[in-house]
């Protein structure tokens, strides 16, 4: 029974208090809102910064783009791919470089961020996500790109939030191999790669 109870306890504290565990589509919401949360660890110094911190706009403007990244997944089948990462960036605007003084950040870094972190959570609380019906592939998902990951890669000094696609391309690559190389070590690894693809190698180097 305790055991339960910390588990609960840890779930809602990710997730929030209020959130409503047995309900899909408010877990999926809330583990959106997580990813948000990390992508704007560097999206904050160039999104928005037309707006005073704490403007009522720049609130609606968050959530704005929360909601229509949910139906962003929505309309994806709430399936991984890297279209869904290249239509994510329309939520940033049209320009590929976003700029805010002597500070940038590219779309694509910041979209790889929101939904790879996405589906980080959405794995996480898949028992939840799946209770009405919504079971995810995470088969083919890429792993989420932080400067943990990215020096484990030996790409040190590569920020994720200025990515171009093609350097996040070879750096997935790079991360698949990664994993071969993992496997002969320790077999079981290319069985669970099955199930979460790239998305195993975070939570190795985690």
């Amino acid at each position: 029974m305790l055991e339960d109870k910390v588990t609960l306890f840890l779930k809602k504290f990710v997730l929030g208090r209020e959130v409503k565990l047995g309900d899909s589509d408010e877990v999926i919401r809330a583990c959106i809102s997580r990813a948000y949360s990390d992508m704007m660890t560097a999206g904050k110094y160039v999104l928005d910064t037309d707006l005073a911190k704490g403007d009522k706009a720049k609130t609606e403007r968050n959530n704005g783009r929360k909601e229509s990244f949910f139906e962003l997944l929505q309309d994806h089948g709430y399936a991984f791919s890297r279209e869904l990462i290249s239509d994510t960036c329309e939520l940033f605007g049209s320009l590929e470089i976003i700029r805010s003084g002597d500070r940038y950040a590219t779309r694509w870094g910041l979209a790889q961020k929101l939904v790879n972190m996405t589906f980080k959570y959405l794995y996480v609380f898949s028992e939840e996500v799946d209770a009405e019906g919504k079971a995810i592939d995470f088969s083919v998902s890429d792993c989420p790109l932080d400067s943990v990951i990215l020096d484990a890669i030996e790409y040190k000094g590569t920020v994720w939030s200025r990515l171009d696609i093609d350097t996040y391309l070879e750096i997935q690559d790079k991360i698949d191999a990664a994993l071969v190389d993992e496997a002969k070590k320790r077999p079981e690894i290319a069985e669970e790669k099955k199930k979460i693809g790239r998305l195993l190698y975070d939570f190795i180097k985690w």
